[in-house]
């Protein structure tokens, strides 16, 4: 009886990636490590197995191999994207920046690199960079949808609403659901002042996604902007439900509950934000006032000295005065 065929490494590398197309993760990542045995300095095993991993969940199983990848074959343009991903992902930044800023030299006519490339750029600040990087990629995809949201928020960040405003429109012209956008260009119009449109838009985010804390966290804001608690309150428990860690929405209820006569849990929510932020004035300076309104000069002046040290512009502004006027305009 004739014995079994081996398979070759082309049939493992075969049967590996119709694994992953069937989303049968282990059994590719096992098809992979099959061929890796036949032809070990072979980048494209590794690569392979590396995206097995991934969706595995196994990220560092997947670095790894994508180390082995990049040793193999450091001209590998989309080793160095995916290991910036993940690296992204670990919020290890600037290896991030170095993998996709090689993915871009390798391959400059490759917009996901460009994106990345600027997304982390935001993140540490490099913003007319990053801006660059989306112009790029918006010029070898005009359609790119969310590189329109991208390059919006980074002139967010600039002081540029008007630029922001222009991409926050046309990626909501390119995809009608896509709710980042929509509570994003209602930032703008509710730093206006222009209520009811930032509602508008409000009501089309959570219409796309019920599920999304920043667009109740926002609107909570405007309702107390235009004295209106009870909704607030409404608004900001159902962002702290889907997102407990959100210290805004702490703050912007504690305000909500002043306004209701509720200091002491006014007071708990402005412990919760200061313990999550512990940076921010405001914070510091809305407790003071909390802890004036209870009687407790002491420590209302304690944290009315922390809050000028950490926010010196902060000085000569009554508490009182700055929480019903700064709504909208305290931290992002």
């Amino acid at each position: 009886m004739a014995g079994k065929s081996k398979k070759t490494f082309e049939q493992w590398m075969q049967k590996g990636k119709q694994s992953m197309a069937h989303e049968d993760f282990e059994q590719a990542a096992r098809a992979f490590s099959q061929a890796i045995k036949l032809k070990p300095e072979e980048a494209e095993g590794h690569y392979g197995r590396s995206h097995a991993y991934f969706e595995m969940g196994e990220f560092d199983r997947a670095l790894c191999d994508l180390d082995r990848t990049l040793a193999l074959d450091p001209g590998h343009a989309y080793a160095y994207l995916d290991r910036g991903s993940i690296r992204f992902a670990q919020r290890n930044l600037e290896a991030a920046f170095k993998d996709f800023d090689q993915a871009v030299k390798l391959a400059p006519l490759e917009t996901e690199a460009l994106v990345d490339r600027g997304m982390v750029r935001s993140l540490l600040g490099e913003l007319e960079p990053a801006v660059q990087d989306y112009n790029r990629a918006l010029e070898l995809n005009t359609d790119f949808t969310r590189v329109y949201f991208y390059r919006g928020e980074a002139y967010l960040d600039l002081g540029k609403p008007d630029l922001a405003m222009k991409d926050f429109d046309r990626a909501i012209e390119l995809h009608p659901e896509y709710a980042d956008a929509y509570c994003s260009r209602a930032e703008i119009h509710a730093a206006r002042d222009n209520f009811s449109r930032a509602l508008r838009d409000l009501e089309n985010s959570l219409k796309a996604n019920p599920q999304y804390p920043d667009a109740y966290l926002l609107r909570g804001q405007i309702h107390l902007s235009t004295l209106q608690p009870d909704l607030a309150l409404e608004d900001l428990n159902r962002a702290l439900e889907l997102n407990p860690d959100l210290a805004l929405a702490y703050f912007y209820r504690a305000s909500a509950l002043m306004a209701k006569g509720k200091s002491e849990q006014a007071l708990n929510d402005l412990d919760r934000a200061i313990a999550m932020e512990p940076e921010q004035g405001v914070c510091y300076l809305v407790r003071g006032l909390v802890y004036e309104m209870r009687g407790d000069s002491r420590k209302a002046e304690a944290d009315w000295k922390k809050a000028l040290e950490l926010e010196p512009e902060l000085k000569g502004i009554s508490p009182a005065e700055f929480l019903r006027t700064s709504h909208l305009k305290l931290i992002k």
